[in-house]
């Protein structure tokens, strides 16, 4: 972000979010009468209000960016846009993206900053003038600036709507962001709460397979990157990864690997050592590989870098010179 984050108001003595009741266990407000509930002074812009600060990597967004009323601007500690998917993998299931504790349960409202044993993307919007046209359209528009939306469903005669992000973080912000707020000019504010758990077996069954999906990819990714940094280890100890500059002859072929404890190669017969390996003489050209000899046999050696021996006068072709009598390893 090139512009540094707007000042959205100075906090004022008598706000009407700071007049609930804290709960310690719960980490979450409560109030005696919620119906009765002002609507909010101030409002999250995310367009116009979002700019750089000084948050680093890692750092939560700002709880009062969200809501609008942040005084610190560019001097917040935290950062002040819309939240993205790094936001989320990088706080884990255990804090929102405010870097608030979730809990294991959820509160029988629904209320609060949500449990981290389930994966809740849906919003429960409540006090919603469904008997309006456009209802679903304004719905959509008030919440789609704070992240991209799945779907919105508005339930006809019951006033309420559900709305489902497709980040889960985007729903924390939005749930922050829009408490408090009327939906329409008029009503009252509306009632945000965490959906319950949608009954309906094909939209568990639809779930289920995107946190499966959503695991597998995970893994691909920590795979990558695991492998990416085995590599960059690697070179960093000045070992070349880069091809090598010649190709195998098109005739070459590797050795038959023989079962433990064979004495001669699969399909040959153990009493003839020349079986042993295959016949490499017509595949490389005699003394052009040559790095030294003793006697009839010449030494040469593969593009792989491993010797192997010709005897010039027997035509026989071995990984180890045959002398007689013994047999002499060369290492």
């Amino acid at each position: 972000m090139k512009n540094p984050a707007r000042v959205q108001r100075a906090r004022p003595a008598d706000d009407n979010r700071d007049k609930a009741v804290h709960n310690l266990w719960k980490g979450c407000s409560t109030r005696k009468d919620e119906k009765q509930a002002k609507i909010a002074e101030t409002r999250c812009h995310p367009a116009k209000d979002s700019g750089y600060t000084r948050a680093g990597k890692g750092d939560p967004i700002c709880v009062f960016f969200a809501q609008g009323r942040c005084d610190k601007g560019p001097n917040c500690d935290y950062w002040h846009r819309i939240p993205n998917k790094e936001d989320e993998d990088m706080l884990g299931a255990a804090m929102d993206v405010f870097g608030r504790d979730r809990f294991a349960s959820s509160r029988e409202d629904m209320g609060g900053v949500g449990s981290f044993s389930r994966e809740n993307r849906t919003l429960y919007v409540g006090r919603v003038n469904t008997n309006r046209e456009d209802a679903e359209k304004i719905v959509h528009a008030q919440f789609s600036e704070f992240g991209q939306i799945e779907s919105v469903r508005v339930l006809a005669g019951r006033n309420c709507a559900f709305v489902k992000y497709r980040l889960r973080a985007a729903a924390e912000f939005a749930k922050e962001a829009m408490a408090f707020q009327s939906i329409f000019p008029g009503d009252p504010a509306c009632n945000l709460r965490w959906a319950t758990e949608d009954p309906n077996p094909g939209a568990r069954r639809a779930e289920m397979d995107r946190v499966q999906r959503q695991a597998a990819e995970h893994l691909m990714v920590q795979s990558a990157s695991s492998n990416f940094k085995y590599l960059e280890c690697w070179q960093d100890k000045g070992v070349c990864l880069s091809d090598a500059p010649y190709n195998y002859p098109s005739n070459y072929n590797l050795p038959i690997k023989r079962p433990y404890g064979a004495l001669s190669s699969v399909g040959a017969s153990k009493n003839t050592c020349i079986d042993e390996y295959p016949d490499t003489n017509q595949q490389f050209a005699q003394g052009n590989s040559s790095v030294g000899g003793e006697g009839e046999w010449i030494t040469y050696i593969t593009p792989d870098g491993i010797p192997y021996y010709h005897n010039s006068v027997t035509q026989q072709t071995s990984w180890q010179v045959i002398m007689v009598g013994y047999l002499i390893c060369q290492n």
